[in-house]
């Protein structure tokens, strides 16, 4: 079994870097399973941009596994460049599906190849198509809607990531239910062996030593809502001032937060730290007693999965993805991001009781183990392909 994925990831076209070790080891993760299944022959073409000025070449990243970039002049001439490259590729090499990473401009070349050469196509949705957050962000996302649409009622077949996309698509597009699967992200994220939470917070700050930590990681953008994680921090603090806070990340809202935190009262007891290569990260969740997740919405939030591994609870907003990750009071907690006493309070209650924190830790970790583990979550992939190539 061949197939073809096309994204806009370039660092399959790194030579080495931490950041993409988690997308190459997927990666080859999927072939494995796919040649375990379907026979040695089996491949995997990946079509991804990369800017011109990258110099990227085609590269075999381990035989059967081809990345080919674009190298576009500008991202607005990405789609031509991927359609162009794309289309060659599958007329020489017939792949028996093809997919693409999100059901936007990838999708719309996935769909329009795989038409020309009567190929099946599976679209993706990873991300948000209706919330009225996501599209106040941005204009064009009103446009993206309309074309996503227009991809998943036409493909062979549909992948989600949670149980919700999944009812949202078949009561919004009338998409039969036969012709979705639910397929949440699977991560290669390992955490770092157990030792002293003490320990690991003295590694990172002596600072914080003995005190809990709650954490964030991710992107300083809007629809991470860090206003209200630093509202909630506020309120957090005003009960318990030996609580510390460490943002994890990076973004165009990084200054804003930290004015924000200044504002509040923050400033000598938030650690901003910028940047961490994913490599890094595991010892960020191990030096973490709570993750906090503020999103105004989150499709999936691969972000809770790293802290189950890492035997941290997640306290969160009610969002589609944490929705489907959480169990509450077994692993974390969810409250509306409009209540925000509950949001705080839920972090009190976990900051001060070491035994739920270890409980509700282990829980999340058996969870994620099991259930979301790169092992589990690649062979779920892989079927998705096959439903949608239709092989037996």
């Amino acid at each position: 079994m061949r197939a073809m994925l096309i994204g806009k990831d370039p660092r399959f076209f790194l030579a080495s870097a931490p950041a993409q070790e988690d997308t190459i080891e997927r990666h080859v993760a999927y072939l494995h399973l796919l040649r375990t299944r379907f026979g040695a022959t089996s491949a995997i073409d990946v079509i991804s941009y990369a800017p011109r000025g990258m110099h990227a070449l085609a590269r075999e990243i381990v035989p059967g596994l081809t990345a080919m970039p674009t190298n576009s002049r500008h991202r607005l001439t990405f789609g031509l460049d991927a359609f162009r490259l794309a289309y060659r590729r599958a007329r020489a090499h017939r792949p028996d599906v093809i997919t693409a990473q999100t059901p936007y401009e990838e999708g719309l070349v996935g769909l329009l190849v795989a038409w020309r050469l009567g190929i099946p196509f599976l679209a993706q949705l990873h991300g948000e198509l209706f919330s009225v957050d996501w599209h106040r962000e941005h204009w064009l996302n009103g446009l993206k809607t309309r074309v996503a649409c227009w991809v998943l009622r036409r493909a062979r077949h549909v992948r989600v990531v949670s149980e919700a996309d999944r009812a949202e698509l078949r009561a919004r597009l009338s998409i039969p239910a036969e012709r979705i699967s639910v397929c949440p992200v699977g991560t290669s994220f390992r955490a770092v062996p157990p030792v002293s939470r003490d320990a690991a917070k003295r590694a990172i700050d002596p600072a914080l030593g003995g005190r809990p930590v709650v954490l964030f990681v991710g992107r300083f953008v809007a629809q991470k809502d860090l206003a209200l994680w630093l509202r909630v921090a506020a309120r957090v603090m005003r009960t318990d001032h030996g609580v510390r806070f460490m943002l994890v990340g990076d973004g165009p809202l990084l200054a804003t937060a930290k004015a924000l935190a200044a504002g509040s009262g923050l400033a000598d007891r938030a650690t901003f730290t910028g940047p961490v290569n994913y490599a890094d990260l595991p010892r960020y969740f191990a030096a973490a007693d709570v993750l906090f997740v503020s999103s105004r919405y989150e499709p999936f939030g691969r972000v809770i999965l790293e802290a189950f591994l890492s035997g941290v609870p997640v306290v969160s907003t009610d969002c589609k993805g944490p929705r489907d990750l959480i169990s509450g009071g077994e692993d974390g907690y969810i409250a509306a991001a409009d209540d925000e006493a509950g949001l705080s309070d839920a972090i009190l209650r976990l900051v001060r009781d070491p035994a739920e924190r270890e409980r509700m830790g282990a829980a999340g970790r058996a969870k994620a183990e099991t259930r979301f583990g790169l092992p589990a979550l690649a062979g779920r992939w892989i079927e998705c392909w096959r439903t949608a190539a239709g092989r037996a």
